[in-house]
């Protein structure tokens, strides 16, 4: 369906940009305020700027934990199984992708003239 397809990808990036807005704007009327951390003899004052990333980076976390369940609805592998279902083991789907005959070969086929 790529009405959801559409809707997945486009969320993700508004998702993230408004909740740096909204972050933002928690720091602007100081709901979001500097604070300290460490003993008595090692104190670092940990800024408003870098609650706000941790927060940001901690729901984009989240986000993406979410998304990843939704995009597989969105994405089905079914689409791109193109053999009806049979399906090597992953082991021998690691050793092809890190045989370095595999390497040599796919690095000369990408980047020869």
């Amino acid at each position: 369906d790529p009405v959801l397809k559409f809707f997945m990808v486009k969320a993700i990036i508004f998702a993230s940009f408004w909740q740096g807005v909204l972050l933002s704007f928690l720091e602007l009327i100081d709901v979001i305020k500097d604070t300290t951390s460490g003993t008595d003899t090692a104190t670092r004052v940990i800024t408003t700027g870098e609650i706000s990333a941790s927060w940001q980076n901690f729901l984009i976390c989240v986000e993406m934990l979410i998304s990843a369940f939704l995009l597989r609805i969105a994405f089905p592998e079914r689409v791109y199984d193109k053999d009806g279902g049979s399906r090597q083991k992953l082991s021998s789907n690691i050793r092809d992708t890190l045989n370095p005959k595999y390497m040599i070969t796919d690095y000369i086929h990408n980047f020869s003239s």
